[in-house]
């Protein structure tokens, strides 16, 4: 229920929904027979997808109020389900200075990159994660390199559990919901896929207009920008030490680079041929993983 005046105070109040929703869900204030009243003075968030969400988390095993065994490492454990929501941008100038901007269009069908004049209106990424232990954490990403710094989060656990939680995504956009969230839950399978594979590794992704690099080894995860929005040339270059590569699926839709780059091999020199209707391509990758030539006979 709305506060009637500023002396009230709630038993429990979140800047997030999801956040608000999943403290109710836990502590059994919120149920499948609750009855339920949204109060959003914003009037931003429809009230469809508040319920949506109450029924996803009271679906999850986020309902079932399981004890918790004490850990004094949980920020490592292994995770087994995950809950996301992607929230778009929701500044009030920018949108009343630009009411452009909020109208959204699918960029080359790119969940990362869907905005017009060229922008990303994801604004940030909450969510809630169950651990092995029976305990909740929660996490919020802001910015547009949001979507990484999640995988950054997130990637202690499955280096070691070595598998893929249970996730749930969902948008607030009837428009590019649907769209924003299936690329999340992509974008997070392919890289869960290539990291328990490697233990060195990196993964290329376009955000808006720069080319992100995510490089891991043993002791952790880095975010590099690459100041660039060309491709070949980011592959090309050389490497110190050995990593193996892999590209956003949006950066290549035919899957050549990838089909490439799977051939990368520690101590191992590749050479492949590809033939054309009037040309032979030979691409070189050597020890390190690097793409070195590519020559036209």
């Amino acid at each position: 229920m709305p506060l009637s005046s500023e002396t009230q105070h709630p038993l429990y109040q979140h800047s997030t929904l999801l956040h608000a929703l999943a403290w109710a869900v836990f502590n059994g204030l919120l149920s499948k027979t609750t009855r339920i009243l949204i109060a959003d003075k914003t009037n931003l968030t429809p009230i469809k997808t508040a319920v949506s969400l109450a029924q996803q988390l009271l679906r999850s095993s986020l309902s079932e109020q399981k004890s918790v065994k004490p850990t004094t490492a949980s920020k490592t454990l292994a995770r087994d389900h995950l809950i996301l929501i992607a929230n778009l941008e929701q500044n009030e100038e920018a949108v009343y200075n630009n009411p452009e901007i909020i109208q959204l269009s699918s960029l080359h069908k790119d969940s990362l990159n869907y905005a017009n004049l060229g922008k990303s209106l994801l604004y940030c990424i909450d969510g809630v994660f169950h651990t092995t232990n029976g305990e909740w954490q929660a996490l919020q990403t802001k910015g547009k390199t949001g979507p990484l710094e999640l995988l950054q989060h997130i990637s202690a656990c499955w280096q070691k559990s070595k598998a893929t939680p249970s996730l749930f995504s969902c948008c607030p956009s009837d428009a590019h919901g649907p769209l924003i969230s299936q690329g999340l839950e992509k974008l997070y399978t392919d890289v869960n896929t290539h990291y328990i594979k490697n233990t060195h590794g990196d993964y290329l992704v376009l955000i808006t207009d720069n080319l992100y690099e995510l490089i891991w080894q043993p002791e952790g995860v880095d975010i590099t920008p690459l100041n660039t929005t060309q491709l070949e040339p980011v592959i090309n270059k050389s490497k110190s030490h050995f990593l193996v590569s892999k590209l956003d699926r949006q950066l290549d839709p035919k899957q050549l680079f990838n089909a490439l780059l799977s051939c990368q091999k520690e101590e191992m020199l590749s050479l492949i041929p590809k033939s054309g209707k009037t040309t032979l391509s030979i691409h070189f990758i050597d020890e390190f993983g690097n793409l070195i030539t590519q020559h036209n006979l």
